[in-house]
């Protein structure tokens, strides 16, 4: 068996620049993804069913001997790890890499969830972790009181504590020699000057440590009060407002944020194919469609990718230029041999990461055979 090389963990740029430069040589490198959400997939059993559908679909018609050995090896072992060691925990997106002839057995537990999809070649298919890594985006969380503010970051799962802020505000009783209402006002203007320090502490933590969305949290008082005085730049950057209590665990705002990222991701896919089908019916820049968007893709002219998650798609790829095609024969583009792909969609999808494209899952509005872009020109 393979040496067991495993990361809990983000794999740096560097492991990744190892793995894309292996070279299987006639054996083969099996590049597995699975979608570990327990929302979808609660139950150990389930995740067993989509490695074994995922496993079966890796095509070794054009393997050697030794490439269709090293496939059910890296089978077995995978399905193996999913059945016996796996541990869910936090884990959203399992990746494997499997060459035992290359002594490589390297597993990721990724926050983030993934497209689930299985795939024999001579070289480690690195691209999708490539941009789930660069694409991921940093949030910021203010978790606010009228005299206290926790400053915390997240980015790819990982929640850390940046900084506290504490300052002196009374409470609205024992006023001493103060009348009600001059107790009431100095009390107030303490907290509007612990608002204003917190929220110029978030400023420069923004400086120092950019991020890309802010979560706003706490009681809701306290929430709205702390927005109205923060800097245009940090309002711009509002994601999100929830309830939570000021002693909430990293764990439990680490929760926030990943729901947080499931509605921006949502509400973006969603914002994609509209535009993609009001493009489309005016006449401009987009695609829909199968056929159109592989032409697309071919010319280099898609900016975004919208692909409905489901069955998987029969479709061909040319042996010399890599055209991709719904229908078998010879190469629209070169003249070539055709040879079936197991699943035109996630053909697809690399392709677009090749071509440094957007792509979001089109789950929220019907487009023609599932399929749409937008374009670049």
């Amino acid at each position: 068996m393979a040496d067991r090389h495993e990361s809990g963990g983000i794999p740096t740029e560097q492991t990744l620049r190892t793995l894309a430069s292996l070279d299987a040589g006639d054996a083969a490198t099996v590049s597995f993804y699975l979608d570990t959400d327990g929302r979808r997939f609660p139950r150990r059993a389930d995740l067993e069913r989509a490695t074994a559908d995922a496993l079966r679909t890796i095509d070794t018609t054009n393997l050697s001997r030794l490439g269709r050995a090293s496939v059910d090896a890296a089978r077995a072992r995978i399905s193996d790890y999913v059945a016996k060691e796996f541990e869910r925990g936090a884990t959203r997106g399992l990746v494997v890499f499997d060459c035992d002839a290359a002594d490589l057995w390297q597993v990721f537990h990724l926050p983030a969830s993934v497209r689930t999809r299985a795939v024999a070649d001579r070289h480690p298919h690195v691209l999708r972790l490539e941009a789930l890594l660069t694409r991921a985006e940093r949030f910021a969380t203010a978790l606010v009181s009228r005299d206290k503010a926790r400053l915390l970051t997240t980015h790819l799962g990982r929640t850390q504590e940046r900084s506290d802020v504490l300052d002196e505000v009374p409470g609205k009783h024992g006023q001493g020699g103060w009348s009600q209402a001059n107790y009431s006002r100095h009390i107030e203007e303490l907290a509007h000057r612990h608002y204003k320090h917190a929220a110029e502490v978030l400023f420069a933590l923004s400086k120092t440590d950019p991020f890309d969305r802010l979560i706003l949290a706490g009681p809701d008082e306290a929430v709205a009060t702390f927005e109205k005085g923060l800097h245009p730049w940090l309002a711009e950057r509002v994601a999100a407002r929830v309830t939570l209590p000021m002693n909430a665990g990293i764990a439990r705002v680490g929760e926030t944020v990943r729901a947080a990222e499931d509605v921006i991701e949502f509400d973006r896919a969603a914002e994609v194919v509209g535009r993609i089908l009001e493009e489309f019916a005016a006449g401009r820049s987009a695609v829909v469609g199968i056929e159109q968007t592989l032409a697309a893709l071919r010319d280099g002219r898609v900016d975004t990718l919208a692909l409905a998650d489901g069955d998987p798609r029969a479709g061909y790829r040319c042996e010399s230029c890599a055209t991709l095609a719904t229908s078998d024969g010879k190469c629209d583009s070169c003249g070539a041999t055709m040879t079936p792909v197991a699943d035109l969609n996630e053909e697809i999808v690399d392709e677009a990461l090749r071509t440094r494209c957007t792509v979001v899952a089109a789950e929220t509005r019907p487009l023609p055979d599932g399929v749409g872009a937008l374009l670049r020109f």
